[in-house]
Parts: structure tokens; C-alpha cells; sequence
């Protein structure tokens, strides 16, 4: 939850910062620095568009992705346009500056709105290099796409064919994926503690020769994983 609340902290600044850097430049324009806030708030919503129909398009197989990568732009331009001019008639009849052509030039607003995605980018693979617990895992359960932080799984159960997750707030899903894979794609915050279970080191609540506690979950341990589990006990004390 720290990592998360850090994750959301960081990016929230990174678009606070690119609003002001908008205001700044349009101060240098003649416009009120709170009016330049406005303006530059303007941008993000064409900005997230982009940021997240864009991959989608390039992900197409269609040979019509580079002409719809176009038109989005041409259509968040169009967007971006309408929403500048409507600031500006609202304000037309107070003591503010007319409409600066750069606003309105199809090349500034897409060169801004690529910018702003380029760092977003940026950002999120600093944030996922300096924070990988805060990548989800997503997987299929019974047929729909789930998507969790690994923080939130608290141990995973092999049902013959299949594996049960047991996460935070007593949910559970069932996934088709070996208990194997699991193990590898959880990593080292997990133990495996059983040829049947795998569980995640935080949630361990306490242990002892047979059992690992996960709150009201008695999950047994297995000889050949004992000696494991003893070395998390004794790293636990």
C-alpha cells in the first residue's frame, strides 16, 4: 500500500509540474499565470487519450494503424482546439488576453501532447524499476481477465488442474496455470511451503512444525520444504 500511495503521489506531481511548465510558457504570452493553469489543464485530457487508445492502435495488426494513429491525433487536435476556444469565449468578456495563435497551431498542441506522453513514459518505467512490487499480475479466472498487486495475493493452493488465489478481502479466483509457474511469476516475496501451496512472506501471521498460519488458514508444510520454512521462522524472530 506505501508503494502504491507512492506510485500515485509521484505521478500526480509529474502532472501538476507539466500544467505549471504549460502556465509558465503562456505567461510568457501575456496570460495570467492562473489563466495559463487553466489552459494547460486543457491538455491532459487529449493527453490521456493518446496515452492510452495510442498503444492500442499500434497494437493492431491492421495496415491501417499508422492512418488511425493519425486520425487520433488529428482528432485530439480538433478536441484540444474546441476546448481552448471555449475557454476563451467564456472569458472574452473580461480583461484577458485574445487567443494566442501558437493554441491553436495543430503543430504546438501535438508537439505538447507528445511530450507530456513521452515523459508519462518515462516516469512509468522509472517508477516500475524503483518500485516492481507495484506491477500487477494479470491472469484469466473463469474467463475473466484479473489484474492484481502481488501484495494483495496471500497464498496460492493447487487443486489438481488448477490453483486457487487467495487474496485480501477474502477474495479467491481460479486460474488454469501450474502451481510451478506461479511460484516463478510471485518471486521472492512468496515461500513454498508444500508441494500444493505457495505463500506470500508478509501474510505469514505464525509457524510452527506442521502448520504456516495466514490469519485463520492452517496450510501444512511438507518435508521437503521444512527446512525452508524453519530458515523463514528463524528470519522472522
Amino acid at each position: 500500500m506505501y508503494h502504491m500511495n507512492k506510485t500515485i503521489l509521484i505521478t500526480f506531481s509529474y502532472w501538476m509540474l507539466a500544467v505549471i511548465m504549460i502556465a509558465i510558457i503562456l505567461l510568457s504570452l501575456g496570460y495570467p499565470f492562473a489563466l495559463g493553469l487553466l489552459i494547460g489543464s486543457l491538455f491532459l485530457p487529449g493527453t490521456f487519450l493518446v496515452k492510452f487508445l495510442l498503444p492500442k492502435v499500434l497494437k493492431e495488426e491492421s495496415k491501417k494503424k499508422t492512418a488511425n494513429a493519425i486520425f487520433l491525433f488529428i482528432a485530439v487536435a480538433v478536441m484540444e482546439f474546441l476546448l481552448i476556444v471555449s475557454v476563451h469565449i467564456w472569458i472574452s468578456d473580461q480583461t484577458y488576453p485574445s487567443i494566442a495563435g501558437v493554441l491553436v497551431n495543430p503543430m504546438f498542441v501535438a508537439v505538447v501532447i507528445t511530450l507530456l506522453c513521452l515523459g508519462d513514459w518515462f516516469l512509468s518505467k522509472y517508477l516500475s524499476s524503483i518500485l516492481p512490487e507495484d506491477k500487477t499480475i494479470t491472469f484469466i479466472s473463469d474467463r475473466h481477465k484479473v489484474s492484481i498487486l502481488p501484495s494483495e495475493i496471500l497464498y496460492v493452493e493447487s487443486n489438481d488442474r488448477e490453483v486457487t488465489i487467495y487474496a485480501t478481502e477474502n477474495r479467491t479466483y481460479r486460474n488454469k496455470t501450474g502451481i510451478s509457474q506461479w511460484e516463478s511469476i510471485l518471486g521472492d516475496d512468496f515461500i513454498r511451503i508444500h508441494r500444493s501451496y505457495i505463500v506470500n512472506r508478509e501474510a505469514i501471521t505464525s509457524i510452527n512444525k506442521e502448520y504456516v498460519y495466514i490469519g485463520d488458514s492452517q496450510l501444512p508444510i511438507s518435508r521437503k520444504y521444512y527446512k525452508v520454512v524453519l530458515a523463514e521462522e528463524h528470519h522472522n524472530l
